[in-house]
């Protein structure tokens, strides 16, 4: 990502039946060292998956279709599954062919034989004192192959291709019986049950859903896969709290190795055995879930800055005497001073390595220090940082009053009396009825409840984007609102046109929008909001969702609005 290295020398063992988080600063390539597990792009890890590893990675919401149901787009998740029933009905109707249509005296002959819509072609190869015989059933489209061992002088019958479907179709249904294939739909109906899917909402196309739900349809075939090992990221995002508990639950009991990334520090802890902690380019394993790991490392880092502090401070003296050394060699008329110049060269040395080992965090570091003891600084200003918006000015109250609103969205239909014409209109069920609260510069205003319940539309409403269906919402004229929501990052610096040549960073965006601020001004607010130095000048597409949520809210805080309305606002930043 822009030519740095998001890992340097780093470890990673995955020890099967445990269950990881995977922590660290926006940016410092957790997304990535996901999608090079999930999809084999770097390929030192994937020469380290021993193969055949069923690896599944959920990032991606389930595709939109008019024809298939949440319900039949979790089971059919289970490819295996889906595999043998279609062998088995092939298999089912091929001796069924073969019983009807075929005389059971006749060999097969290098001549095509077609009945029963089953055509045969033998296909013999010599091998010492034995014929390989590959017999490939062509049947209502689907190619099966028989392979089957017989003497030189032999044939195969009839008999012997309606034996070997036979015995591969008990073996079918035995497989079929050990994954508990009748109790697929059953398993499946549970797991969207627990995501907070209605029993009716099961029989919808998947195209009735929004992507936020879709999300959790992608998380609901990854759970009935069960792959070896599992990765998830984010998989809270799109979830309302009880759906977060019961996949807290769920996990708990995964028997299969499983890496998941979060910023919720409950969910880790209650659901992770180990911690991978990304810093410094490092991974460095913990033992038990996030509160064990933070006392750790807690501790580790109280400890590394106060020997940091004093490295610093030794160094400092250490180049002062030096100085005083040359000054009172001058005094004395060029004394040779070679001894002990050598002697303060050694120290030197030894205590800028020490400084090094610590910019990285127990040797980490490299090169001359410099670059690894500011990014040291960076994430550890991080680790301590203090969100703030800078306060407006008073305003009158209520600076927003919410009188008496009932809200409904429309749903439109086809006309059946006239398809290509405009679509019906009908009123949808009412979100919500006599909303009715006011705003002063003090609220401070949680709003919780389930998906689906009307919490995002309510904040449109607020903000003017949807009009009541009865009721009022006034705002004061005065009133800045500043809005967040999962789709900010996305819209971030959209239309905005730069010089040629001008790359599009945080700096150069803010700039363009706050062309009163200056540069350092700019940097400041950037830094105040927890995006490390070296990303000020990074170009915004390629930084992490994080990062661009922290340039959003920058953006947010200059504009000093006197409301804020937050939807979902930690979904991407670190802990």
């Amino acid at each position: 990502m822009g030519g740095k290295a998001l890992f340097k020398d780093a470890r990673l063992a995955l020890i099967h039946g445990h269950r990881y988080g995977l922590i660290g600063p926006n940016g410092c390539g957790k997304s990535t060292l996901m999608h090079a597990i999930g999809y084999g792009t770097c390929e030192e890890i994937k020469k380290a998956i021993p193969p055949n590893t069923d690896i599944l990675l959920v990032e991606q919401e389930v595709a939109a279709s008019d024809e298939i149901t949440a319900l039949q787009m979790v089971v059919a998740a289970d490819t295996r599954r889906t595999a043998l029933l279609a062998e088995a009905r092939t298999l089912e109707r091929l001796t069924d062919a073969y019983n009807l249509s075929l005389d059971e005296s006749n060999g097969i002959t290098p001549d095509e034989l077609e009945a029963g819509g089953v055509r045969y072609i033998k296909e013999a190869k010599l091998q010492g004192d034995s014929f390989a015989v590959g017999a490939k059933l062509t049947f209502e489209g689907r190619e099966v192959t028989v392979l089957e061992e017989k003497d030189k002088d032999g044939d195969i019958t009839i008999q012997d291709v309606v034996r070997y479907d036979e015995e591969r179709l008990n073996e079918v249904y035995d497989e079929l019986q050990d994954i508990g294939a009748d109790s697929a739909e059953q398993r499946a109906s549970a797991i969207l049950s627990g995501l907070q899917f209605l029993e009716e909402q099961k029989a919808w196309p998947t195209a009735s859903f929004s992507g936020g739900w879709r999300m959790r349809i992608s998380l609901a075939r990854a759970l009935f896969r069960k792959p070896r090992l599992l990765l998830l990221d984010e998989p809270t995002n799109h979830l309302d709290l009880h759906a977060v508990l019961w996949l807290e639950g769920y996990l708990q009991k995964w028997k299969h190795t499983l890496v998941v990334v979060s910023h919720d520090r409950d969910f880790l802890g209650t659901v992770c055995t180990d911690t991978l902690h990304c810093w410094q380019s490092k991974l460095q394993d913990y033992k038990g879930g996030y509160e064990t790991f933070a006392k750790v490392f807690s501790t580790r880092l109280e400890e590394y800055q106060a020997e940091y502090t004093r490295q610093q401070k030794k160094l400092k003296d250490l180049r002062r005497q030096g100085k005083v050394s040359k000054e009172l060699g001058k005094k004395d008329g060029g004394a040779d001073t070679t001894a002990y110049k050598k002697q303060m060269q050694l120290v030197l040395g030894k205590a800028s390595q020490k400084q090094r080992e610590l910019a990285g965090f127990g040797g980490a570091g490299g090169g001359d220090g410099s670059d690894d003891e500011q990014g040291m600084l960076d994430e550890i200003k991080g680790l301590n940082m203090h969100i703030t918006f800078p306060v407006a000015g008073e305003i009158p109250m209520p600076i927003l009053a919410v009188d008496e609103v009932d809200f409904r969205y429309s749903i439109e239909s086809e006309d059946p009396a006239n398809p290509d014409g405009p679509p019906l209109v009908k009123p949808g069920p009412l979100l919500f009825t006599g909303v009715d609260f006011g705003l002063n510069m003090d609220s401070r205003i949680a709003l919780v409840g389930a998906n689906g319940t009307g919490k995002s539309t309510l904040l449109k409403l607020m903000l003017g984007e949807l009009e009541p269906t009865q009721g009022e919402v006034r705002q004061s004229r005065m009133c800045k609102i500043g809005f967040y929501n999962q789709h900010s990052t996305d819209q971030l610096a959209k239309g905005v046109r730069l010089a040629a040549g001008e790359a599009l960073t945080p700096v150069s965006y803010l700039r363009h929008t706050f062309p009163e601020l200056n540069v350092q001004m700019i940097r400041n607010a950037l830094g105040k909001f927890g995006l490390e130095g070296h990303h000020h000048l990074q170009e915004i597409a390629t930084l992490s969702g994080g990062q661009k949520s922290r340039v959003v809210f920058v953006e947010m805080g200059l504009r000093k609005t006197h409301l804020l309305l937050l939807d979902e606002p930690t979904n991407h930043l670190d802990l």
